[in-house]
């Protein structure tokens, strides 16, 4: 369940630690629909020579950005325990998609997949910054 002050918020924060934290939203948000973009230039160009080192980059900018954003969040959250209960997802993500798989085989990008999830974990905050999600748009997203 998410806090209506914004997804990053864990209950115990106080106001201090409620404002750090909703100044990652945005940044995360644009993180989150980065991945599209990347995994668009992986699938059609990833092979090819030039592009590869490319995508190389921008995949460890990616899966370092949700990293930081994970240890910035155990830092402020008051309870380490709470954070992990409400953010498994994110763990989960940064833990399969790390960059260890991304030189050893090539069934990888399927695992990177798992970012779009990301977007879906930040829908409160593109609604609320970006645009109303209507059914109709939520079901697009989806």
């Amino acid at each position: 369940m998410y806090h209506v002050a914004g997804t990053h918020i864990v209950p115990g924060m106080s106001p201090e630690q409620q404002r750090k934290a909703q100044r990652l939203e945005r940044p995360a948000t644009v993180a989150a629909l980065l991945v599209i973009p990347y995994l668009l230039l992986t699938y059609y160009l990833g092979t090819e020579p030039g592009w590869e080192v490319v995508t190389d980059v921008l995949y460890l900018l990616l899966w370092g950005f949700f990293v930081a954003e994970a240890l910035i969040m155990l830092r402020l959250s008051p309870s380490n325990r709470e954070w992990f209960k409400r953010n498994v997802l994110d763990v989960v993500i940064i833990v399969l998609t790390a960059p260890v798989a991304l030189f050893a085989s090539d069934s990888f990008e399927a695992l990177q997949c798992l970012w779009v999830l990301r977007i879906l974990d930040l829908l409160p905050d593109i609604h609320r910054w970006w645009f109303r999600i209507t059914v109709l748009r939520f079901a697009f997203i989806l």
